[in-house]
């Protein structure tokens, strides 16, 4: 098991592999080939979007959060990879609150929707992806 305890820079600071995004209201889960991982920290959050590497600013208070546009290399890959990636930077761009447990962390957007599910630290896929 991987310690949660927050990072003195952010409450959500540390390392996340996504385990489930939003598209078009249906909870999908990340099955990429390589995992999509979010890294919070110094006021950036940055990792693996399914195909590309990203980075975003990131502003954390109370409850709330905000996420910058990402910015990411530009490597195209064969679907399901690039279609999971898009929406996964898109909900990124949505967010607005988050919940912190310690299975994992949840990221809502502004009406209360779920938009992405994490699990702490960095999983590999697993062979059966």
């Amino acid at each position: 098991m991987t310690d949660v305890t927050p990072r003195a820079d952010s409450p959500i600071g540390g390392d996340w592999t996504l385990l489930s995004y939003d598209q078009a209201g249906v909870a999908m889960p990340a099955n990429p080939p390589t995992p999509v991982t979010a890294t919070f920290a110094g006021g950036r959050v940055y990792g693996k979007s399914a195909c590309n590497q990203y980075s975003a600013g990131s502003l954390v208070s109370g409850a709330a959060i905000e996420i910058s546009m990402a910015i990411s290399t530009m490597m195209f890959c064969p679907p399901p990879a690039m279609d999971i990636e898009q929406a996964y930077l898109a909900n990124l761009a949505r967010a607005a609150t988050y919940s912190l447990e310690s299975d994992g962390l949840t990221i809502f957007d502004p009406e209360g929707r779920t938009l992405l599910v994490f699990t702490p630290g960095i999983v590999a896929q697993s062979p059966a992806g």
